[in-house]
């Protein structure tokens, strides 16, 4: 087995989870260095005798050196602000009755505005995502009642 074939292989599947940052190419690294902004790389581990994507590194762009990890959470969060990725699944537990739900992802779309107040600087991230109804543990009320989807 030749892990970089198998490392191809998982990017294909990018859209089915949003903890994979989009590919960068050798042609685009140089660019990306350059520019003197901060930039994230996934970050790929080998556990187990197998090599998977674990995450990212953040990379500081006037350095160039490493300024620290992001784990998969950190980067499935960065991926829905940044509006990017289609996929994975959002857990949810439902408020009247307690029981579990999955939601998968079909469609996210995000928009950050800066927000400035004197000298400080904040910013508004909405989000926007459709999705449907991939797990339902709630045995007591019918997946298809709008009510309860709407819930």
């Amino acid at each position: 087995k030749i892990p970089a074939f198998h490392l191809t292989r998982i990017i294909h599947n990018d859209f089915r989870a949003k903890k994979i940052l989009p590919p960068v190419t050798l042609a685009k690294l140089p660019g990306m260095m350059k520019a003197g902004t901060s930039y994230l790389l996934q970050n790929i581990i080998g556990a187990d005798g197998e090599v998977k994507y674990a995450g990212a590194v953040a990379i500081n762009g006037k350095t160039n050196k490493l300024l620290g990890f992001l784990d998969e959470k950190d980067l499935d969060g960065i991926m829905w602000i940044k509006g990017q990725g289609v996929g994975g699944t959002v857990k949810n537990y439902d408020q009247k009755t307690k029981k579990l739900t999955a939601m998968s992802v079909d469609h996210l779309k995000s928009e950050i505005k800066p927000v400035f107040k004197g000298n400080r600087l904040s910013f508004k991230v909405n989000i926007n995502s459709e999705a449907h109804l991939a797990e339902n543990w709630n045995t007591t009320e019918t997946a298809i009642d709008k009510k309860y989807l709407k819930r």
